[in-house]
């Protein structure tokens, strides 16, 4: 959101993104309408709003991560990220107030299959040129045999970073746990 301007995205019937704007607080809302169309049946989608006119929107089909924007209330093109993984199983975004996009993954590692939790950066003149992603670097990780997995996560940036992602363990003695982590004041995502 950006001021009393809302912005709802959503995943629906798991092919296609659908979006509702509201410029009242959420009082009322517009139409639903389709923003991203013939996605496959892995779908996660994340999003950071850097101004009143700027929105991305990242999204997963499959293991390819996306970054679409819209400016001034027109999507633009999708492009897809240069990085590679197996599986994405939850995406997180936020925007660093003077360049940047923070984003959370989570999901497995494409050469060993480990669950994994990831931050990233998609430029955006800070430290990285508009539109540049940055490579995963990894905050968490479960061997592949461990049955443990990843996702949900979350992240904002009160005062520091703070990123939220659930752990399961599928085993015996099987769990769900939250998991939180956060920088220090002086660090970067």
């Amino acid at each position: 959101s950006s001021g009393s301007a809302v912005t709802e995205l959503r995943v629906a019937s798991l092919t296609t993104i659908h979006e509702r704007t509201s410029a009242d607080d959420g009082a009322t809302w517009s139409a639903s309408a389709a923003v991203v169309t013939g996605l496959g049946s892995t779908v996660r989608i994340g999003a950071a709003q850097k101004s009143s006119t700027v929105l991305y929107l990242f999204y997963c089909d499959g293991a390819t991560l996306y970054s679409k924007r819209r400016l001034s209330g027109t999507w633009e093109a999708a492009a897809a990220w240069t990085n590679t993984v197996a599986t994405i199983t939850g995406i997180a975004a936020s925007y660093t107030t003077g360049g940047d996009y923070s984003l959370v993954l989570t999901g497995t590692e494409a050469t060993t299959l480990d669950a994994k939790v990831w931050t990233c950066i998609f430029g955006d003149g800070l430290s990285y040129s508009v539109g540049v992603w940055g490579p995963l670097l990894e905050l968490t990780s479960a061997n592949a045999g461990s049955s443990v997995s990843f996702s949900w996560p979350g992240l904002d940036k009160p005062d520091v970073y703070r990123c939220t992602y659930i752990e399961t363990f599928s085993g015996t003695g099987a769990y769900k746990r939250p998991q939180v982590a956060h920088t220090t004041p002086t660090a970067a995502i």
